[in-house]
């Protein structure tokens, strides 16, 4: 469905979209760009609409969007699967720390990235399981 009227309507597609949230992790940007647009397109629309579920970005975390600015729908479907797991989190350290080891995870598989400066610091402290670091450098 895709057009969502109620609550209810939002509540019954979340398994899609958690679905879709998760094939969109396990892919590089530039794979299967068809499928990933349409994905891509159904998850943020259902995402703006949504009654219940607020994605608030810092974008200080984010210095690379100058370049690369599709990465932060990428940031939003990260923080927004972990908010869909935890849906009681208020913890916008914890959120957004989801979201950027999901952007990690999707930039790494995406060639185009792997060599940008801009997204190095990223790439390294979450290789090093150092994204607290990260963020206490970015975070504004």
């Amino acid at each position: 469905m895709l057009q969502w009227l109620t609550v209810s309507d939002y509540k019954k597609a979340e398994p899609e979209i958690k679905k879709a949230l998760n094939w969109l992790r396990s892919k590089g940007l530039h794979e299967c760009k068809e499928e990933r647009s349409d994905l891509n397109a159904y998850v943020m629309l259902w995402l703006s609409e949504s009654p219940y579920l607020t994605i608030e970005v810092n974008s200080s975390l984010l210095p690379f969007l100058k370049d690369d600015a599709d990465l932060l729908f990428v940031m939003i479907q990260g923080m927004a699967q972990y908010q869909l797991k935890h849906p009681k989190e208020e913890d916008a350290l914890k959120i957004h720390k989801a979201g950027l080891e999901y952007l990690a995870q999707v930039v790494k598989q995406s060639r185009k990235y792997l060599h940008k400066k801009s997204v190095k610091p990223l790439l390294k402290a979450a290789r090093k399981k150092q994204l607290d670091n990260y963020i206490q450098e970015y975070w504004k």
